[in-house]
């Protein structure tokens, strides 16, 4: 395709860059840039839009419900994160565990992908040890997301201001073996955006 014919079949359909990305995703082609589809987010009509629904009940719900056993509730709940931002990661999770549980497999095996592809995208932005490789998050979620997936508990966090940029540094522990280490989120974009 023509740059000429791509740029006019982009301003004629209006389409946010989000909304293309997601309608490629929902129609089987996992190959999209996650990072790109989590960054057009914040950056789109669709986030604007959004900004009123704040998931944080609808998220503690939905893990109650996974918690109790209640799996088409916690898909439900999911479901209803994901109408609003489908880049939510915890949705996700919820939606991949409960579909498994409710042996709906096909469901459960595209939230999975979605799931580990989008945490792929965040931990791809660096290894999260220092300020210079920091991961890099379009919201504060993502940050807990991110420790859920390497099963560390939070002990304490702070933002830092480096060279114009902020970040929060987390001092966690592993659940696994107890270990603390220290991690470094790059939080310019949920700063910014208030996501």
């Amino acid at each position: 395709m023509r740059f000429k014919d791509f740029i006019s079949g982009f301003f004629t359909s209006g389409k946010s860059e989000y909304a293309s990305l997601l309608t490629r995703l929902k129609s089987g082609d996992t190959s999209i840039d996650f990072a790109r589809l989590r960054t057009s987010y914040v950056e789109s009509p669709e986030h604007e839009a959004g900004k009123h629904h704040n998931p944080d009940q609808t998220r503690k719900a939905a893990f109650a419900a996974l918690a109790a056993k209640d799996f088409r509730a916690a898909a439900q709940l999911a479901g209803e994160i994901l109408d609003v931002r489908f880049v939510d990661l915890d949705a996700h999770l919820v939606k991949y565990l409960a579909h498994s549980e409710l042996g709906e497999q096909q469901l459960s095996k595209f939230h999975k992908l979605v799931y580990t592809k989008l945490l792929k995208s965040i931990t791809a932005s660096g290894d999260g040890q220092s300020i210079a490789t920091a991961y890099h998050v379009i919201s504060i979620t993502e940050e807990y997301a991110v420790l859920r997936a390497f099963r560390m508990a939070l002990i304490r966090q702070s933002l830092l201001r480096h060279e114009g940029h902020a970040y929060d540094y987390m001092e966690v522990r592993n659940l696994n073996n107890g270990a603390a280490s220290a991690l470094y989120f790059n939080v310019d974009i949920p700063l910014r955006t208030s996501l």
